[in-house]
């Protein structure tokens, strides 16, 4: 069982993206923000519009379940004020606190719909 009066790491991993702008993504997010107790994590990747052409974009936020990409920016508004651990919200293959560096990587490719790739970021929060 979660117990909910301890620190915890809350994952969303790939998780918010498939949530239309209709529905309040920041706000879905900061409120389960809100119940983290201090030393706690938030953990989330996200699809990103950044580098995308438009058309793109609208093939992948197909009405019938598809993804909505978003700005790096508001990723990592979803953080609100928690602490980012290094290397911040980065691509998903440059995430690496420590070990190796992994080859030089392109694009953190995920394929998205319409058989589009789209760049994936990651990002860790502490919250203090």
């Amino acid at each position: 069982a979660i117990d909910f009066a301890r620190p915890l790491a809350m994952l969303l991993l790939d998780v918010v993206h498939w949530v239309p702008d209709a529905d309040g993504p920041a706000a879905v997010v900061a409120r389960l923000r809100s119940s983290l107790l201090d030393d706690s994590y938030l953990v989330l990747s996200h699809a990103t519009s950044d580098g995308l052409p438009p058309a793109t974009i609208a093939a992948l936020a197909d009405p019938a379940g598809g993804i909505v990409p978003r700005s790096a920016r508001e990723i990592a508004a979803y953080f609100g004020d928690l602490a980012l651990v290094k290397p911040g919200l980065v691509p998903l293959p440059d995430w690496r606190p420590t070990g190796p560096a992994p080859e030089p990587a392109g694009p953190a490719a995920a394929t998205g719909g319409a058989g589009r790739e789209v760049t994936v970021l990651g990002g860790v929060g502490h919250y203090r």
